[in-house]
């Protein structure tokens, strides 16, 4: 995208550090839990088991246990626990699992560039049952949240659900860069 991200200025500023410290803090450095659209994007193997009601995801890359509830709750509301993953509940459009998730840790990551997430993000995500390699990613950023706008793109992960491959850092770099290069932008009215 040219110019990068809308960024809000402190937020440009953290990712600005972020990569000139060359992501020494990012949490998989440190065995902790990663961004929802870095873990995704992560190329370790994951599994996926549905019920009834709910969808897990069993990420290899540092633990990581993702739950989707479909059974029709909506999103917590007020002021939820944060959690590392955020909350998620899911509803099929047709074909495509729709997941929303809000509720997330303050102080996170949400790729593996730095981009900052805050408590007040809000993602969307569109996974289509027969192509769940390839998942559409879509995130309000609300009041403290880092970016002026909404964000829409499509991410490819950089391996396939259980089986490994070798990528070298500069080559998921590239990867998620090229990634981020499809993000189109819609206005959302909220700044600070």
């Amino acid at each position: 995208m040219p110019g990068g991200l809308p960024f809000q200025p402190w937020a440009r500023d953290l990712k600005n550090k972020r990569t000139t410290e060359n992501a020494k803090d990012n949490p998989d450095a440190y065995c902790l839990p990663l961004g929802n659209m870095q873990l995704h994007l992560h190329p370790q193997p994951r599994k996926i088991i549905q019920s009834k009601n709910e969808i897990v995801i069993l990420y290899e890359g540092n633990a990581g246990i993702r739950q989707i509830f479909t059974d029709g709750r909506p999103l917590p509301s007020g002021d939820p626990q944060p959690w590392w993953f955020g909350y998620s509940t899911g509803r099929w459009e047709g074909t495509t699992l729709v997941v929303q998730t809000s509720g997330f840790r303050d102080g996170g990551w949400l790729d593996v560039n730095g981009s900052p997430l805050t408590d007040a993000g809000k993602t969307t995500e569109r996974i289509p049952a027969r192509q769940l390699r390839h998942t559409r990613n879509r995130s309000d950023h609300r009041r403290r949240e880092g970016l002026h706008e909404t964000v829409d793109g499509e991410v490819q992960p950089a391996a396939d659900a259980g089986r490994r491959t070798d990528q070298s850092s500069s080559a998921r770099k590239r990867a998620i860069d090229a990634a981020l290069q499809v993000i189109a932008l819609s206005a959302s009215g909220f700044r600070l």
